[in-house]
């Protein structure tokens, strides 16, 4: 069992300064046993997990469990949300921050969130963003993954900003 303590920060693009084609990504397919308190089962490529999560401002706490992937399939069953579908790619900021960038695929596609990790929240506060970020989303309940989960993607569509690339 992994527990993590997360300080992140999460944005909508204006560009992606980045070759997305050659870059190294993970597929996720995730969904939802329970939204509040937030239980999620998640397949990152090969690896399988169940996630129990707790939020108060910008730190988040994971308690992470891998599981096999027959129970993952056998959970996965009693999933009654949205299914999630990402492809997520690790990249280096200028300031050598670590960035996630979520490419959500699906009903979502075009829909790209990044989160940047901090050390701790005078970090975050103190963080000079890129100019090819765009809207800050972090206090955004819209783009949190596990309301993405539970909202009609038709009713959404005209509400969620997507990045069109050319």
């Amino acid at each position: 069992m992994k527990v993590t303590e997360k300080i992140e920060r999460r944005f909508l693009l204006k560009e992606i300064p980045y070759d997305l084609e050659n870059q190294e990504c993970i597929n996720i397919k995730q969904g939802y046993l329970n939204i509040d308190p937030e239980v999620r089962l998640k397949k990152a490529d090969n690896e399988y997990s169940l996630m129990t999560r707790v939020r108060n401002g910008l730190v988040k706490i994971d308690n992470e469990q891998l599981i096999l992937e027959e129970s993952f399939n056998e959970l996965f069953k009693s999933i009654k949300t949205n299914i999630i579908e990402k492809k997520r790619y690790h990249l280096n900021l200028d300031d050598g921050k670590l960035a996630v960038l979520d490419a959500y695929q699906q009903n979502l596609e075009g829909l790209y969130i990044i989160k940047v990790k901090f050390d701790n929240e005078l970090d975050a506060k103190e963080f000079e963003i890129p100019s090819w970020f765009d809207d800050e989303v972090t206090f955004n309940n819209l783009y949190k993954s596990k309301n993405l989960a539970v909202i009609d993607f038709v009713d959404v569509q005209d509400k969620i900003k997507k990045l069109v690339l050319y």
